[in-house]
C-alpha cells in the first residue's frame, strides 16, 4: 500500500481518495479486529456463566446433602433417646408391677372381707 507521502506528485483528489482507500481499510480491520475481541468476550462470558452455574449447582447439592445428613443425624437420635425412655419406663414399670398387683389384691380382699362382715 502506498503511503500519503509518497503520493506528492499525484493530484490533490487522488491523494484524498488513497488516504480514504487506506482509512478505509484501517477502519474495516479495526472493526474486524473489534468484532473478534466481541467474540471472544461472548465466548469467555458463556464460559463463566457455565461454570458459575455448575458451581452452584454442585454448591446446592453439597447444601442439600449436608442438610439431609443432618436430619438423618438428628432422626437416629430421636430414635435412640425414644428406645432409651421406653426401655426406661418399662423397667419402671416392672419394678412397680408387684406393688400394683399387692394393692389390688389387697383391696380385692378387704372389700371381700368387709362384705363377708357385712352381710353376716
Amino acid at each position: 500500500m502506498k503511503s500519503i507521502s509518497s503520493t506528492s506528485n499525484q493530484s490533490p483528489l487522488d491523494q484524498i481518495y488513497l488516504a480514504e482507500s487506506e482509512v478505509a481499510l484501517k477502519i474495516a480491520a479495526a472493526r474486524k479486529q473489534a468484532e473478534k475481541q466481541l467474540n471472544e468476550a461472548q465466548k469467555q462470558t458463556r464460559l463463566i456463566l457455565k461454570q458459575a452455574r455448575e458451581a452452584n449447582k454442585r454448591a446446592i447439592q453439597e447444601q442439600s446433602q449436608n442438610l439431609i445428613a443432618n436430619a438423618e443425624k438428628e432422626a437416629r437420635q430421636l430414635i435412640l433417646r425414644a428406645k432409651k425412655q421406653s426401655l426406661e419406663i418399662r423397667q419402671k414399670g416392672a419394678k412397680q408391677i408387684n406393688p400394683a398387683i399387692d394393692v389390688v389384691v389387697s383391696f380385692v380382699t378387704d372389700t371381700a372381707e368387709k362384705r363377708k362382715d357385712h352381710d353376716t
